[in-house]
């Protein structure tokens, strides 16, 4: 029997609960399974609790963010205790054990023909909660946002967002403001703006801020990026007006 036939797979699984360790699907030890159908961005599974050197690879084909828990007590990458890491749609995560407790993860995202990781443009809209089905997958994604109208994207909960990365690109100018709201005071970094910046930039400090503000009057292009390593926001950005952010 050839090694590559000895592989234990599931496939066509179906994420379940409600963003919850708990009620995610229990996963078996299989070295590969593949999500066929992730109904909500709150749909979950549950990792079975490891042993030293074990491996296992969960491929997401349905249409959402899945949400991947370890067991009761484990990590993933170093997070908090049971925090859950996300894998996009199209996505793959490689996960390997390093003691009976803890997983350490490759995300393996998505290419298109020409083989450069693909992107996606999401369009932002209205006042909204921005969850991970937003995140950046790739060089050439972000969300589009417009200022013709006052606007608010509060970004979701820091537990569950580790690695993931939202960037913010003004494509619509306007005489409104545009809110990033992070869900406390846990935004930090630094952002430019200014006349010709960034050659006469001034630096704006995000040190445990709330809200980055993108000032009215904006013009296309300026742009803000933040991620998150599960704890805190980390934020940078450009705008080539004067005052082009405030943060709060």
């Amino acid at each position: 029997m050839s090694a590559i036939s000895q592989v234990v797979t599931a496939v066509g699984l179906t994420a379940a609960g409600n963003a919850s360790q708990s009620g995610g699907l229990a996963l078996s030890g299989a070295a590969f399974q593949q999500f066929s159908t992730v109904g909500a961005t709150t749909n979950s599974a549950t990792l079975p609790k490891p042993v030293n050197g074990q491996r296992i690879t969960i491929r997401n084909d349905g249409a959402n963010p899945l949400n991947v828990y370890p067991a009761v007590g484990g990590t993933i990458d170093g997070q908090a205790a049971n925090a859950a890491q996300v894998v996009l749609a199209g996505s793959s995560i490689e996960l390997t054990s390093k003691d009976g407790n803890a997983w350490s993860s490759l995300l393996v995202q998505p290419y298109n023909s020409s083989g450069i990781p693909s992107g996606a443009v999401v369009a932002g809209g209205a006042t909204r909660a921005i969850t991970a089905a937003d995140a950046a997958t790739g060089p050439g994604s972000f969300i589009s946002v417009s200022a013709a109208a006052a606007r608010v994207y509060t970004l979701p909960a820091v537990a569950g967002a580790a690695g993931l990365k939202f960037r913010f690109v003004v494509t619509t100018g306007g005489a409104n403001t545009v809110t990033i709201t992070a869900p406390s005071a846990i935004l930090n970094g630094q952002v430019l703006y200014g006349a010709g910046a960034p050659t006469a930039a001034t630096g704006l400090n995000a040190s445990a801020s709330t809200n980055l503000i993108f000032a009215a009057s904006q013009v296309i292009g300026a742009w803000a990026e933040v991620w998150s390593d599960g704890t805190n926001y980390y934020v940078a950005g450009q705008s080539t007006i004067a005052s082009g952010f405030t943060v709060s």
